[in-house]
């Protein structure tokens, strides 16, 4: 690739990964709403600028150069600093009237809903050998849907919430894994250091990218509810009412979640819990810790692993573990029946 196309590309994916797009369109957009409340004369603002006391046209050209690059800088930290704040609120986690009020009405009917599919699934089971194929169908298709809610105790409003909180659960409830730094370091699930340090590079990529597509589009949902701040900023600065901006904002915010962040956030899930299924095994090996040997005692197996991550704990009853000597055995654990 010829070096200035390259230098191109680079930029595009800096702009990109800094939400260069959605802050321009969140100024342009409110400039436009301005446009039409109050109407903006731009040869009245270029003689200002042009007649300003003190300075030159250069200086005046770093001025401006400044104030744009103070216009992207400054929203872009802003929403760096409240990001996980913003997950939250997609997620659900509302603490605060009135939305805690609808918070637990949506989590009772959507309880209720789900007890129902369980009852249908269970139903299905137990004349597993009697279905049709569309009956089996069902079945596959309501078990697949289950897996992205999580616990009742868990349970949260939006689907969003739900696909992280169930993916978090996914370890501990398949594999019987938990890990002492399960935390939302960009304020959505991450895989854990611990598994992470051990993973091929290439599905490190893989999940990045995936992450990468995912943080993108909440990026996009909050600058377009953040939209409807022109419409308040109206109302202070004019004394007047423009519904458009927080009609926009409320319309595309959820024409978004559904056509964008929702795919987004499925496949980062499944990517997720595809590590799991495939690279715990290089957790054990890496620590020189006995592996199940079947899937049935795979989650006592996993519990114990979890116990010696969180406390140091070995409560493995059916292995004994023996220090060697660094020059015997390269400070490493053996561990034999």
């Amino acid at each position: 690739m010829s070096s200035p196309l390259k230098e191109i590309l680079e930029w595009q994916q800096l702009l990109k990964t800094n939400g260069f797009l959605p802050i321009m369109l969140f100024w342009g957009g409110g400039l436009f709403v301005l446009y039409n409340q109050q109407g903006i004369y731009w040869e009245s603002l270029l003689e200002q600028f042009k007649n300003l006391n003190g300075f030159n046209g250069t200086q005046i050209i770093i001025f401006s150069g400044v104030l744009l690059i103070s216009a992207f800088l400054i929203p872009n930290a802003f929403y760096e600093l409240i990001r996980s704040y913003f997950v939250q609120l997609l997620e659900g986690n509302w603490t605060f009237f009135p939305l805690n009020f609808f918070k637990k009405l949506m989590i009772t009917n959507l309880n209720f809903k789900l007890e129902q599919k369980r009852r249908k699934r269970d139903s299905l089971k137990e004349n597993y050998n009697q279905l049709s194929d569309f009956e089996e169908e069902e079945l596959h298709k309501i078990s697949r849907n289950l897996m992205y809610y999580p616990k009742e105790y868990h349970l949260l409003p939006t689907k969003f919430g739900n696909f992280m909180s169930s993916t978090e659960e996914y370890p501990k409830e398949r594999y019987g894994l938990e890990f002492p730094d399960f935390n939302r370091r960009e304020g959505i699930t991450e895989i854990p250091s611990h598994l992470w340090s051990v993973l091929p590079e290439k599905i490190k990529s893989e999940v990045n990218d995936t992450k990468f597509v995912l943080l993108d589009r909440i990026r996009w949902i909050f600058w377009i509810f953040m939209f409807s701040f022109w419409t308040f900023w109206i109302w202070i600065k004019f004394a007047s009412i423009s519904p458009y901006p927080i009609l926009i904002s409320i319309i595309m915010s959820i024409f978004f979640y559904y056509v964008s962040l929702i795919p987004a956030a499925l496949n980062y899930c499944n990517q997720v819990r595809v590590v799991y299924d495939l690279h715990r095994s290089e957790l054990y090996r890496a620590l020189n810790y006995p592996r199940p040997t079947n899937p049935n005692d795979e989650k006592i197996k996993g519990s114990h692993l979890s116990n010696y991550l969180n406390g140091g704990i070995y409560t493995d009853p059916s292995h004994s573990y023996q220090y060697y000597d660094t020059n015997e055995a390269n400070d490493e654990f053996y561990f034999s029946r």
